[in-house]
């Protein structure tokens, strides 16, 4: 349960009222973990201990081109590395992550913009995940 003073409660309120009359745009999300003691059968860091893995979601944001979000107690170092990551995988592969994106389509969707089953019949959520370049 959240425990917010008076003047938090009021600013949050503010918040959600705002966001009340926004209109849900949908964006392309990348987002970095850092998993130094390892990941497990989805999250499969690679040597660094980064994983990153993009998708779609809807948000009620003001729009923007692009936002970063860097959360609290995140070393600089594990950002810049996680960025400079997401940059090379923009550039290697931006157009087909924006066209899965926006277009609802995943690798394991089948067409259906809805996860579902790979060709091992293991469950796959959709989600692309970064692999380094050979």
């Amino acid at each position: 349960m959240l425990s917010l003073h008076m003047a938090e409660r009021q600013q949050f309120a503010e918040c959600l009222a705002k966001y009340a009359e926004r209109k849900p745009q949908k964006y392309l999300q990348i987002d970095g973990h850092h998993l130094p003691d390892g990941g497990d059968d989805i999250m499969r860091p690679d040597e660094d201990g980064d994983c990153i893995n993009s998708g779609s979601t809807w948000e009620l944001m003001a729009h923007n081109d692009v936002r970063v979000l860097i959360g609290t107690g995140v070393d600089a170092q594990v950002a810049v590395r996680q960025l400079r990551k997401i940059i090379d995988w923009i550039v290697r592969d931006g157009q087909q992550l924006m066209h899965e994106a926006f277009e609802d389509r995943c690798p394991a969707c089948n067409g259906t913009g809805k996860p579902g089953q790979d060709s091992n019949g293991d469950f796959d959520d959709g989600l692309r995940f970064y692999q380094i370049p050979e």
